[in-house]
């Protein structure tokens, strides 16, 4: 039959273990990082309740890998009383413990002036942390050191408990945390992948446009080369038609007419200078030259060459331009606008219809397009 005293131990044993595993849940649950002085601390509160105010001081005497805890401690700690001499502490170290000297302990001698003369001799004995906790389970005298350490084995059991409760929480924790990352790793890379594709076929559609390019370039140098042979052409035909107007010259050199005949060819001739084509009666074909002018545009300058109905449209195109100059009844814009090029090539820069002033200013360039325009009427008769 089981004695009364021993079910009490079994329910003090059961009561603090319950007590304590409701502390660690709740350190836990706190998350609160705690060393294992104050859990001893906290612990002992919480159930045994034995008297353990000397710990901080006694953690800190034995805190030390070195021989250093002075003998006067022994009997501060009712290990043995210290009388006249040290006898009694080098038996306590090598007769009872058999401590070795300069591992367990170390032995300082001190010579000191005697007042009547002469000196005197003093031994010093200083316990390593390790030996001097040794001497204090072994005394009789110690029960609460001893208490102190059967408690501190139960404490280090349940903290135990808890280290390891709290790892498995961390840990638990870190593998949620892992999986998330994992998570959004993975999403992260189903983008990166998308965008990959959308690049791959950019990249394709660049490809063919640039294929396309190549195409129309080739095209454009095939017209280019066409109109360079139609300008040959026109060139050939111009020719002769010179050759033909120095023959219709010479002919007319040959012509013996009378000064009334001569003065009504000069007379036509002049008519003919002021204007070489017939102003036709519908305004609407009259053909334009006009230049525009735009301070902040890539090309400042565009040319507008056609018929009324076509200057209209265009003009409204051309946002933010202004008109600087105004040709109208131009015999043909498009002549004009070549020989324009043609004497103006150090002084322009164009592409198509559009360009900008090189070393000229704009007053001076207005000028020689008046100055060209009006070169026409240089007709030798």
């Amino acid at each position: 039959m089981i004695s009364k005293g021993f079910k009490n131990i079994i329910i003090n044993i059961i009561m603090a273990n319950i007590l304590i595993e409701k502390f660690n849940n709740q350190l836990l649950e706190e998350q609160r990082i705690i060393n294992i002085i104050d859990y001893v601390k906290e612990v002992n509160n919480l159930y045994y309740k034995i008297d353990i105010s000397f710990i901080d001081e006694f953690i800190n005497l034995v805190s030390k890998d070195e021989c250093c805890i002075y003998h006067d401690k022994l009997q501060k700690y009712g290990i043995l009383k210290i009388y006249n001499g040290t006898t009694n502490i080098k038996r306590l170290l090598i007769d009872q413990n058999l401590f070795q000297e300069n591992i367990d302990f170390r032995v300082n001698n001190i010579v000191e002036s005697a007042p009547s003369g002469g000196c005197t001799h003093k031994i010093e004995y200083y316990l390593h942390p390790r030996a001097f906790k040794i001497c204090l389970i072994r005394s009789k005298n110690t029960k609460k050191y001893a208490n102190y350490y059967l408690l501190l084995e139960e404490c280090i059991k349940y903290f135990n408990d808890y280290q390891n409760k709290l790892k498995e929480k961390y840990i638990i924790f870190y593998k949620k945390k892992i999986n998330e990352d994992h998570n959004i790793i993975k999403e992260k890379n189903d983008k990166i992948d998308n965008l990959e594709k959308k690049i791959d076929m950019i990249i394709e559609k660049n490809n063919k446009l640039l294929e396309d390019n190549k195409n129309t370039k080739l095209i454009n140098d095939k017209l280019l080369k066409y109109a360079k042979n139609s300008n040959d052409k026109l060139d050939e035909t111009l020719e002769k038609l010179n050759e033909t107007y120095e023959e219709l010259e010479l002919t007319n050199e040959k012509l013996d007419t009378s000064d009334k005949t001569l003065n009504i060819v000069s007379k036509k001739l002049n008519i003919a200078v002021e204007d070489r084509v017939v102003s036709p009666k519908e305004t609407n074909t009259i053909e334009y030259f006009i230049v525009m002018y735009n301070s902040n545009s890539e090309y400042q300058y565009y040319i507008i060459r056609g018929q009324k109905r076509y200057i209209k449209t265009k003009k409204d195109k051309l946002y933010g331009f202004e008109e600087i100059k105004q040709i109208v009844c131009v015999p043909n814009s498009t002549t004009l606008w070549n020989l324009m090029k043609e004497k103006l090539q150090n002084n322009i820069d164009y592409c198509g219809n559009k360009l900008n002033l090189i070393n000229i200013t704009q007053e001076n360039f207005i000028n020689k397009i008046e100055t060209i325009y009006n070169e026409r009427k240089n007709i030798i008769v």
